[in-house]
């Protein structure tokens, strides 16, 4: 029944409504959507080659792949479920590689009256929730809570610890902004590529000062559609490409 489902999810998401000969499937984080379907464009456009994409969590993804079998190539929002992936048997040996970088950003809706600094002030800051991706599985959750494990407030305790208990934790990190932005009252933590891409909807508090976020990429082993999965594995890290993620917000990893 897993199987069943899986296979109904993943047909349900692509860029196509069904794979052929001609058409690769590649499992992506979500933060990616946009990017990615831009640059499959730019893809196909080039190697007459189809694209057909399947976005979600990077903890969903790896589930679905670990089931199904399917796939050609896998973009996770981390390492730990890239690893996941390859505890399985289930990636071509030597073909990961840190695609991009990106960086958190402490946002509210814009009509909220949130002002931040300092990533210390929010030790005082008065919001009811932080909507985040759940930190025990979703990759951006995990990136929100290492920076805040980091930061520590007057009186030694880590700003983690006093804001844990106000979590909202969502199945991906655009569930997260989603959340944010429907509330006056809350904060989220989101990628900053997510916050660009909400235009006027929502206000910056501040960002991380490290682009720590990382996206490996690695072909899946067995992929189907042979050449058709190498050849968009190499032109995603082209510089035709990575002028696109640029454009959307991304970093190249340094």
């Amino acid at each position: 029944m897993l199987f069943a489902l899986t296979i109904g999810f993943v047909s349900g998401c692509q860029k196509t409504t069904d794979t052929d000969d001609d058409t690769i499937l590649v499992f992506a984080a979500a933060s990616l959507g946009d990017a990615l379907r831009e640059v499959g464009e730019a893809f196909s456009e080039e190697s007459g080659v189809g694209v057909a994409f399947n976005f979600a969590g990077s903890q969903t993804l790896a589930q679905q792949i670990g089931a199904s079998g399917r796939g050609d190539v896998f973009i996770s929002a981390d390492e730990r479920w890239m690893d996941f992936i390859g505890k399985r048997g289930l990636l071509e040996e030597g073909t990961s590689v840190q695609l991009l970088s990106n960086r958190l950003a402490i946002v509210c809706a814009a009509g909220a009256d949130f002002q931040v600094d300092r990533i210390d002030e929010l030790c005082q800051l008065d919001f009811a929730f932080l909507c985040i991706g759940d930190p025990d599985a979703v990759p951006a959750g995990r990136y929100v809570r290492k920076w805040l494990e980091e930061e520590t407030c007057g009186n030694g305790e880590t700003l983690w610890s006093l804001v844990r208990n106000r979590v909202s934790p969502t199945s991906d990190v655009r569930a997260a902004l989603a959340q944010t932005l429907g509330r006056l009252d809350s904060i989220g933590i989101v990628y900053r590529t997510d916050y660009l891409r909400s235009g006027d909807r929502a206000k910056l508090l501040l960002e991380s000062p490290q682009a720590d976020v990382r996206y490996p990429m690695a072909l899946l082993k067995g992929h189907s559609k042979g050449e058709g999965g190498t050849a968009f594995h190499r032109f995603v890290q082209s510089e035709r490409a990575m002028a696109i993620f640029e454009a959307h917000g991304f970093e190249r990893v340094e």
